[in-house]
């Protein structure tokens, strides 16, 4: 009789962070690409099918991040928005100051809003998994 395996996914919590950290770092890029903000420095506006395509895959990602970041609740919204909605991040003493929170709760809260916000984005799957066998 043979074994059988199956496969169950563990989230990795801290990857996913990672991830969709890298994912809202990139936010105003998107949104600069999508027409929503100023054009890129050095770039020029083109209409060919690909940066046309680009430009309608960023609006999408863009109007998706606001959905999802909206969704949230209002905690979490103050620490995504001032993180990743501005050109330039708030400073932590800033973050903490408009949350009401020290350090560890701060940096507590921050790790659960990058999770929702992988739970809500519908895009694409921002989070990463540990495969892990069980006989």
């Amino acid at each position: 009789m043979g074994i059988t395996m199956t496969l169950m996914q563990d989230l990795d919590a801290k990857q996913t962070q990672r991830k969709v950290d890298q994912f809202l770092r990139g936010h105003w890029q998107r949104t600069l690409r999508a027409g929503l903000g100023q054009q890129l420095p050095g770039s020029k506006p083109t209409g060919d099918a690909r940066s046309i395509a680009r430009r309608l895959g960023a609006q999408q990602q863009v109007k998706e991040t606001l959905r999802v970041i909206d969704s949230l609740a209002p905690i979490y919204q103050v620490i995504l928005k001032g993180l990743y909605l501005q050109r330039e991040p708030l400073p932590r003493w800033q973050l903490l100051e408009q949350t009401g929170y020290g350090r560890t709760q701060y940096s507590k809260l921050k790790q659960k809003a990058l999770l929702y916000f992988a739970d809500g984005y519908m895009l694409e799957d921002l989070h990463v998994y540990n495969a892990k066998t069980d006989k």
